[in-house]
């Protein structure tokens, strides 16, 4: 994930909040700067819909060749 604008950390380091924010304790992340999806996560910064996962995983089950079960 690439960070948009520029994110704190409070003073207990247990969320992240935008610049601006009166509970800024520690600079996170810098806009452009990449973190990784695991971390963004863990902060609730990325989500992933179920919905979203579950289509996309139908979508990668490979159907049958043939469903008929007839000739050429």
């Amino acid at each position: 994930m690439i960070v948009t604008e520029r994110l704190y950390l409070t003073a207990d380091r247990k969320t992240v909040v935008k610049d601006g924010d009166d509970k800024a304790a520690h600079i996170f992340a810098a806009k452009g700067q990449q973190i990784s999806d695991v971390v963004a996560r863990q902060y609730g910064l990325l989500e992933i819909k179920k919905k979203r996962v579950k289509k996309v995983a139908n979508k990668m089950v490979r159907s049958p060749e043939n469903k008929s079960g007839g000739g050429k």
